[in-house]
């Protein structure tokens, strides 16, 4: 029986360290499948940081509100279809916009992403998957 877990990783370039986060696809099955879809190839992209968010911009596709909460937990990874971004939450709070919960950052890697700053360049990439992504596109 295959994982529905994802684990990715991301990391700035010319750096040692990175944050490793777990994509659940029993949270949000359709929206995590287009994630790990377009995770066969590493994504790179900027980060905005603001309001206790790190922001990773990537398209996914179609993606439509799936499980949508407006009550994120400090940890949680989200998918914002309107925007798309992938959100990395550093607080637990109510939000303005719903958006998909894919997963969470692993214990312990919460203080890799405290301490990002806005502009830099990130590197997000698939580590390990179980996913057969073609059984939920």
């Amino acid at each position: 029986m295959a994982s529905n877990h994802i684990l990715v990783e991301f990391s700035i370039a010319g750096q040692n360290e990175y944050g490793r986060g777990i994509l659940d696809r029993d949270i949000a099955s359709r929206t995590v499948a287009l994630i790990n879809y377009q995770l066969r190839n590493a994504i790179q992209t900027r980060i905005v940081v603001r309001n206790g968010e790190v922001n990773f911009p990537f398209k996914i596709g179609r993606a439509g509100p799936e499980n949508a909460k407006k009550f994120v937990r400090k940890g949680d990874i989200g998918y914002w279809t309107q925007s798309h971004v992938l959100i990395v939450f550093l607080l637990s709070k109510e939000i303005a916009y719903p958006v998909n919960i894919v997963g969470q950052i692993q214990q312990g890697n919460i203080k890799f992403f405290e301490k990002l700053r806005i502009g830099r360049s990130i590197k997000i990439e698939r580590v390990q998957s179980a996913i057969d992504e073609e059984d939920y596109l």
